[in-house]
C-alpha cells in the first residue's frame, strides 16, 4: 500500500451564506424537478443563452443574478420576491452583516422608555486633567 503525502482531506464548515446559498439551489433544483424542465429548458425560460448559468446556480456555484431572480420566480412558480430576499439574505451575510440579529432587534421594537440605558461613556475634558505646555 503506497502512503500520499499531505494531511488527510478534511471538508471545512461550510459559512451561513454558503449554507443559505446551498438551500436556494436546492429548492431551485427541487422546484425545476418537479416541473419536469430541463436545465436547457429552465435557461430558456429565464432567459439564459445556454445551460450552464442554471447548472452554476442549481450547484450553489453562482448567485442569482438579480436581473434575472423575476424571470426564474416565474419560470418555477416561487411566491414573488421569496428568490430576491434569500439572495439579498446571503449577500448581506456574506459581507458579514448579521441579518437574523438585524431582523430580531426590528421586530422587537424600540426598547420601553423606563428601559435602562446605558449610561454615556464620560467627557475626557472633565476627566483628566489638564496639562500645560512646558514653555522652553
Amino acid at each position: 500500500m503506497k502512503k500520499t503525502a499531505g494531511p488527510p482531506s478534511q471538508e471545512q464548515p461550510l459559512t451561513r451564506d454558503q449554507a443559505l446559498r446551498a438551500q436556494i439551489a436546492e429548492r431551485i433544483r427541487w422546484a425545476r424537478q418537479e416541473k419536469r424542465l430541463t436545465l436547457d429548458e429552465l435557461a430558456q425560460r429565464v432567459g439564459f443563452a445556454n445551460y450552464k448559468p442554471a447548472w452554476l446556480i442549481e450547484s450553489g456555484r453562482m448567485p442569482l443574478p438579480p436581473e434575472k431572480i423575476a424571470a426564474l420566480e416565474e419560470a418555477l412558480d416561487f411566491p414573488r420576491f421569496s428568490l430576491f430576499w434569500a439572495e439579498c439574505r446571503c449577500r448581506l451575510l456574506r459581507m458579514g452583516f448579521d441579518v437574523d440579529a438585524a431582523l430580531e432587534q426590528m421586530e422587537a421594537g424600540p426598547e420601553p422608555a423606563g428601559a435602562a440605558q446605558k449610561p454615556a461613556p464620560p467627557d475626557p475634558a472633565e476627566t483628566e486633567p489638564a496639562t500645560s505646555i512646558p514653555t522652553i
